[in-house]
């Protein structure tokens, strides 16, 4: 993997941090804001997911995007 502002990352330094949106714009809009900070090498969309999670008591059925995010390690910080 390359470093979107270096020379190729080491192995042991790349990363891929996986997140969920609600929708493909807004997983895109978050992958461009990232790309233009130069945090992310690349961001992959898998829209189509069905997430099912416990919350405020009942069961929720939700509709997201998942969102891969090929990083290095030095720039983990930066995404949370």
């Amino acid at each position: 993997m390359t470093d979107a502002s270096g020379p190729p990352a080491a192995p042991a330094d790349a990363v891929v941090v996986l997140t969920t949106l609600a929708d493909e714009a807004q997983a895109a809009a978050l992958v461009r804001a990232l790309l233009d900070r130069r945090l992310v090498a690349c961001g992959t969309l898998l829209p189509g997911a069905r997430s099912l999670y416990r919350w405020e008591g009942d069961v929720a059925d939700e509709r997201e995007v998942v969102v891969l995010l090929k990083t290095v390690r030095g720039r983990l910080a930066a995404l949370e």
